[in-house]
């Protein structure tokens, strides 16, 4: 018997609203996601998804909360990885 993970599920939305360039969808299921899921083990990627989607916008002070929120909160995740650089790259954009 195969059993459908809602967690799951619900990152894939994010992934799929984000693909498609529905930023609004994406951010509002990623947000959703960390408040109902804080412990998952795919927490972090909805923060690293959110750090993008405010990089599309524009934003990427925004974009560098979200990966200073991955760092403090998820600090030995797969996700952190990528934020450590990411962070560093933004910086410098940004001097």
């Amino acid at each position: 018997m195969n059993t459908i993970d809602p967690v799951k599920v619900l990152m894939n939305e994010g992934m799929d609203a984000l693909k498609s360039g529905n930023l609004d969808e994406a951010e509002s299921i990623f947000r959703d996601f960390l408040k109902s899921h804080p412990d998952s083990d795919l927490a972090d990627n909805a923060c690293y998804n959110l750090s993008k989607i405010c990089l599309k916008r524009g934003d990427t002070k925004k974009a560098i909360e979200w990966l200073d929120y991955i760092l403090k909160h998820y600090p030995d995740s797969d996700a952190a990885y990528f934020a450590v650089d990411d962070k560093e790259e933004l910086l410098k954009e940004l001097k």
